[in-house]
């Protein structure tokens, strides 16, 4: 029990320090030597968790998209409205702001897949209404919503005073959908 809090404890430290380093720096630019010495820890530590810096910017883009393959698989299943899965997804990404907005300026290719996975899926469940329009442009499409939601969570989080869940999900709703 000791261990495992302590091993939790550790790794936060070393993703907050990951975190700091990913706001000056791309991921394959951060080494082990600024990530030790903005965790506080020695290398040994740091290498008793991760095999190296792309090691735990990967554990932590997987961390990340856990939440949008819950959306693709409750979308798939018919258990959760279009509408649902936007919530879902601001709610996360606001409680997971720092990795959020890291891994966004990052151009987390993880996170663009995730949800291209669930838009092409609700695209070809006939989920998202108006799916008839975009017969052989649905890859256009995808990549079109994807990036504006994506920028668009990017600039709500990083507003002084951001607006409510509900009245992103609104808005990034009827900008995606139409009736």
């Amino acid at each position: 029990m000791v261990d495992d809090k302590r091993t939790r404890h550790t790794e936060e430290r070393i993703e907050k320090a990951m975190l700091a380093c990913l706001a000056d720096t791309s991921p394959d630019k951060v080494t082990v030597v600024q990530l030790c010495k903005a965790a506080g820890i020695n290398r040994g530590t740091f290498y008793a968790h991760y095999t190296g810096t792309l090691a735990l910017y990967n554990s932590m883009e997987r961390k990340m998209t856990k939440f949008l393959e819950r959306i693709v698989r409750d979308v798939n299943k018919n258990s959760i409205t279009y509408m649902d899965a936007i919530v879902y997804f601001l709610e996360n990404a606001q409680k997971n702001k720092e990795p959020f907005l890291a891994l966004y300026k990052a151009n987390s290719q993880s996170i663009k897949q995730t949800l291209t996975d669930a838009f092409t899926d609700a695209l070809a469940n006939k989920h998202f209404p108006g799916n008839s329009e975009f017969k052989g442009e649905k890859s256009y499409a995808v990549e079109f919503y994807v990036n504006g939601i994506l920028s668009i969570t990017n600039t709500w989080l990083r507003e002084k005073e951001p607006a409510s869940v509900d009245r992103m999900a609104r808005l990034i709703y009827r900008l995606t959908v139409r009736e």
